[in-house]
């Protein structure tokens, strides 16, 4: 069960009860048919209840009863733990979506007292508030992000293969932020990760075309993906090939599952940058927003960069979202 990320920046927030308005009425119906089924499948997967109750809260928000959605989080914020900070990121969403900028920015005070908040909170938050134009307050949740990096995530932002560690892409956003904001770089943004150069490519792409004619027939599905940050940027790069959709990740996961349960390949992915893809495609003349260009630029990836797929239960998310596999894509049915 995946909980949804923040909706398109609104640049005109609406008045607390305007959400009612903008839905039409068989929307709103669906949308609340989901949000009783979510909440009826709390007694089924008692596990998984948290989970569960905060997607129906943004069903509920769909379905324009925003008092639903808040009771439900903020009951699950009163219980406290993990969860019950998760559930304060979401209540912010619904605060803001809802117009009530004061009481969200309140809770992001309480959010930031939190004594379960950790790193995944901080990204989450930081990229929720950029995608609304919250530069400010965007910066002062990606620098608590920064904060909670240790020693050995800083040393591979510093390796060779930084740029995909799951760290560099939020490292990369509170630099678009900084600049956003017109701030000079700072040591943190020194420590942001390029893409892979040409030359990296170049070497890469003779390694596989002397090993192509002695390769066998692949055991494996290699795919290709963005992680959510770089869906997010690869959106605003090419608009009219890739959307901003939530479900996205969800079809995907489910897709990969029916690749594994069919007996089929092992799979195993190959997380990209938006602007490798894009340097990529210029030094060999290709369209980015074609699929041929990223089937080449696969050839390209050394298997060493590869993620298998699926990570363990505790492990973080392929997706990039700072959160466990199993609180995010793996909670997916």
């Amino acid at each position: 069960m995946s909980v949804r990320h923040a909706p398109p920046r609104d640049t005109n927030p609406l008045p607390s009860g305007a959400i009612v308005a903008r839905m039409t009425d068989p929307a709103a119906d669906v949308a609340r048919k989901e949000a009783e089924e979510l909440e009826a499948q709390v007694a089924e997967y008692p596990d998984d209840r948290a989970e569960i109750l905060r997607e129906a809260a943004y069903a509920w928000l769909d379905a324009g009863e925003v008092a639903r959605a808040e009771q439900i989080l903020r009951e699950l914020v009163t219980e406290g733990g993990e969860d019950g900070c998760w559930a304060r990121t979401d209540l912010i969403e619904v605060l803001y979506t809802d117009g009530r900028e004061k009481t969200a920015e309140a809770e992001l005070d309480a959010l930031a007292r939190h004594p379960e908040l950790d790193r995944g909170h901080c990204a989450v938050t930081a990229e929720r508030l950029a995608e609304r134009g919250f530069l400010t307050r965007a910066l002062a949740w990606y620098d608590r992000f920064v904060a909670r990096l240790s020693s050995d995530d800083l040393d591979a932002l510093r390796g060779p293969k930084g740029w995909m560690s799951l760290e560099a892409p939020t490292l990369r956003g509170r630099r678009q932020v900084r600049e956003e904001l017109g701030l000079p770089p700072d040591a943190t943004d020194e420590l942001v990760p390029g893409p892979p150069t040409v030359e990296d490519l170049a070497r890469l792409r003779k390694k596989m075309e002397r090993f192509a004619s002695s390769r066998a027939m692949p055991t494996q599905v290699r795919v290709v993906v963005f992680t959510r940050p770089e869906r997010r940027e690869a959106c605003r790069m090419w608009p009219a090939t890739y959307t901003a959709d939530d479900d996205y990740f969800d079809a995907v996961e489910r897709h990969w599952r029916e690749i594994a349960e069919s007996g089929g390949s092992s799979i195993r992915l190959y997380p990209i940058t938006a602007r490798g893809l894009a340097r990529f495609a210029e030094t060999e003349g290709l369209d980015p927003e074609q699929e041929e260009t990223r089937t080449r630029y696969l050839d390209t990836l050394s298997d060493d960069d590869a993620v298998a797929w699926p990570p363990g239960r505790n492990a973080p998310c392929w997706c990039a979202s700072g959160r466990k596999y199993k609180k995010c894509c793996g909670a997916v049915r």
